[in-house]
């Protein structure tokens, strides 16, 4: 297993939610999500290597099934 870390610097405020068990409430999460970092990075692969991925089989399977992405936390002042 490979670990890529990498920085995620926002343009702006974020605020991530998640829906609670009772309808209509959300509840703000301190972090973001790593299904969210996923689709980012997967649109951004998709717009600049889309006909690639279409003719390379293994790859599109590598990147869809086995490629997986952890929560982001925020860091203050350059420290963890």
């Amino acid at each position: 297993m490979k670990y890529i870390n990498f920085t995620i610097t926002t343009l702006e405020p974020l605020k991530m939610g998640s829906h609670n068990i009772s309808e209509g409430t959300a509840l703000a999460l301190d972090y973001i999500a790593g299904s969210a970092i996923r689709g980012a990075v997967m649109e951004a692969y998709l717009r600049r290597y889309r006909a690639d991925l279409e003719r390379n089989k293994t790859l599109k399977l590598n990147l869809l099934k086995n490629l997986r992405f952890l929560n982001a936390y925020p860091v203050a002042d350059g420290g963890l």
